[in-house]
């Protein structure tokens, strides 16, 4: 899985509580249903619901329903009837993609260009829900959402992740996410056995599928056991086949977890599947993201595959092995064994069809070169290459997926994933029979959208434009100066890649501060502290602005604590009162943008001597998601001056959050240079 989007190494996490915007965008991206029937002539209908192909039919759409199907020479045309010849090609469901981290609005429209109408979003935000009204009404151009909330761990893997213990912590979390209307809980491998079976109590509850990594601590057959919606990435599967002379068997490092493929027992895999079948639950395999996965040095023939020309720039600039917490520091061993592991999870796959157990395609999208669209066309021709039929294969990112997803949420799961009356009309017309080889899925002469013709032409004019928008380019944030205000200008780049600008006015008692973004999805982030003679903020107001989504944090001292105002999380209505919140024992509170946050702390630790470090504890004002004072620690230490700079390692933990930076101060104490190691990939700062 890939971090959240929004994150960006920010302190105050705005991604998770911001007021969704509720007018109509009226742009270039946006649909609307046609009123006017539309009929296809003529075409060979895949219905998927059988390995059957239906020739010579006319499909009749109505709004965003398939109202008819039958046999043209038959079926009568409505007299308005806008027609699309269909001769010589083959109607098949939208595909879906059952597993993805969608990060932007240029990956929504490059699923829909790849025929991919509906997607499960596996960690999800606020942004995630209003990308998901905003796709139902037609106003944003992507696939159906069906959505999961925050991550649910037993430890910190990912930034943001909501750590659960026991049952109180599940309720907590699991509840909240059904108030704020996600559709299925993600749980994850650090939970413990008894925080795994609250989750699975309090999802069950509350209405909630669950879905997600077989926990470490837990195993295979308890998950199975546990009924769980789906597996995600055949987790705990090789744990599960491991020969008992394994030296790595039980064990969870490093070195133990690259080896487990090569010492599989081959008569455990169809004991595997066999328990999988009976269980009922499904496997979302995402082959193609273990494919994907590949050294540094063998890198270069994705970079420079036609696709990524449409790739959203900050998601390409995230697919470096050598930044990647996970691969950045992997030996040659470990890629043996994930080629090792690629080749046992093909046999899994394969044992798992043969017994009956059930599957649904996914690609771990976000992922490095897992494209958003195109990977499902892969995925399909890895299961195949597995040993599953070309109809089997399709079956599992059409029907069978649709069957999976069904009462999944409020994103009209169990709608789709067939060619049948009464169905939503989400179609992929192709030029090739796919039960006869299955990479005709990729020849597509249209996608109907949620009942919306989008010919070939229109899908690769709306791929320009995507390409184009790529080179849109913020404008520098302006902040009138103030007198006595120091002025700086930090220019950021992720990954090397320059991506936004942010202007701190430094004034006696105040900072302000603005942070732009590149488009698309261009983002506003304002920070206004007081601060008070030792520097320590007195008030704090934060807002964030983009297409989507808007919030606010106002956060005031007191002397009991923060007294903390924020607009209600989702647009719920008007900003609201929160109850005042404790300070943590520094009496400091730190927020603001990704310089703001640095420079506010920079007086605390400016005078340490090379060699010396100290911890600082602080209140961090979070909006993640709803507003609150978390502790954190700032672990500073004075390095070694380079050149005539004074260089500092920051070591920054929340409560859910980690981040590595490093900072650069020049003789007049200004921050030159500082760097934000957010997990995938690296923010670098430098002064203009």
């Amino acid at each position: 899985m890939s971090p959240r989007p929004g994150t960006f190494g920010l302190l105050v996490l705005l991604s998770t509580a911001c007021a969704a915007k509720t007018g109509s965008m009226e742009t270039s991206g946006s649909m609307s249903q046609t009123s006017v029937p539309l009929a296809i002539v003529d075409v060979s209908v895949i219905p998927m619901d059988t390995d059957r192909v239906l020739d010579g039919q006319t499909v009749i759409i109505r709004g965003d329903l398939i109202a008819a199907i039958g046999d043209s020479a038959k079926v009568s045309l409505p007299e308005d009837a806008v027609r699309i010849d269909g001769r010589g090609k083959f109607l098949i469901p939208g595909l879906i993609d059952a597993h993805v981290h969608a990060e932007s609005t240029a990956s929504l429209a490059l699923f829909v260009a790849h025929g991919v109408t509906t997607i499960r979003n596996m960690v999800g935000s606020a942004t995630h829900l209003a990308w998901r009204e905003q796709t139902k009404r037609g106003a944003l151009f992507g696939p159906s959402i069906i959505t999961a909330g925050e991550l649910i761990d037993g430890g910190v893997a990912w930034n943001g992740t909501e750590l659960v213990e026991n049952g109180v912590d599940a309720d907590r979390v699991i509840s909240a996410q059904r108030r704020r209307g996600y559709d299925f809980v993600k749980f994850y491998q650090q939970l413990t056995p008894q925080a795994f079976e609250a989750v699975v109590l309090s999802a069950k509850a509350h209405g909630f599928e669950l879905a997600g990594h077989v926990p470490d601590r837990v195993g295979l057959e308890k998950v199975l056991a546990a009924r769980v919606s789906s597996i995600e990435h055949l987790t705990g599967y090789l744990e599960f086949i491991e020969a008992d002379d394994s030296p790595g068997k039980g064990k969870l490092d490093r070195a133990s977890r690259i080896g487990r493929a090569d010492h599989v027992d081959p008569s455990k895999i169809e004991l595997a599947a066999k328990l999988t079948a009976a269980s009922g639950v499904w496997n979302c395999v995402t082959l193609v993201n273990s494919y994907r996965k590949v050294p540094p040095t063998e890198i270069e023939v994705f970079q420079k595959a036609p696709v990524m020309h449409y790739v959203a720039p900050l998601l390409a600039a995230s697919w470096d092995p050598g930044r990647d917490f996970r691969t950045r520091m992997a030996p040659p061993e470990f890629w043996k064994s994930l080629r090792a592991g690629d080749r046992v999870r093909a046999q899994l796959v394969n044992a798992l069809y043969k017994a009956g157990a059930p599957l649904v395609v996914g690609t771990d999208m976000a992922n490095p070169f897992v494209v958003p669209g195109e990977s499902v066309h892969l995925e399909l021709e890895h299961l195949v290459a597995a040993g599953l039929t070309p109809f089997d294969a399709l079956a599992a990112a059409t029907s069978r997926s649709g069957e999976f997803l069904h009462g999944a949420g409020e994103s009209g799961a169990g709608e789709f994933g067939t060619v049948s009356e009464g169905r939503r009309a989400d179609l992929i017309l192709v030029r090739g029979n796919p039960l006869v080889d299955i990479t005709n899925t990729r020849k597509i002469d249209g996608v109907f959208l949620r009942g919306q013709w989008l010919p070939r032409r229109e899908l690769d004019r709306r791929l320009s434009e995507l390409e184009a928008s790529f080179t849109q380019k913020h404008t520098p944030p302006v902040l009138a100066a103030s007198p006595g205000e120091r002025s700086l200008l930090y220019s950021l780049r992720f990954n090397d890649r320059p991506f936004a600008t942010e202007r701190v006015q430094l004034g006696a008692d105040h900072l302000r501060s603005k942070l732009v973004t590149d488009g698309p999805d261009a983002v506003s982030f304002e920070t206004h502290v007081g601060l008070d003679d030792a520097h320590d903020p007195t008030k704090v107001e934060v807002s964030r602005d983009s297409a989507f989504l808007s919030a606010k944090l106002y956060a005031q001292r007191a002397s009991t604590g923060f007294a903390v105002r924020t607009n209600a999380p989702f647009g719920e209505g008007a900003e609201h009162a929160l109850r005042d919140l404790p300070l943590a024992p520094a009496s400091r509170a730190m927020a603001g943008n990704i310089m703001a946050g640095m420079i506010v702390m920079l007086p605390k630790f400016i005078g340490l001597k090379v060699g010396e470090s100290r911890v600082f504890e602080v209140n961090a004002l979070e909006l993640n998601p709803e507003a609150e004072v978390g502790a954190a620690t700032w672990s500073v230490e004075r390095k070694a001056d380079e050149a005539a700079d004074r260089s500092f390692e920051v070591e920054v933990k929340g409560r859910n959050w980690h981040e590595s930076r490093t900072a650069k101060v020049d003789q007049q104490g200004e921050i030159t240079e500082a760097t934000f190691d957010i997990l995938i990939a690296t923010i670098t700062a430098k002064r203009e």
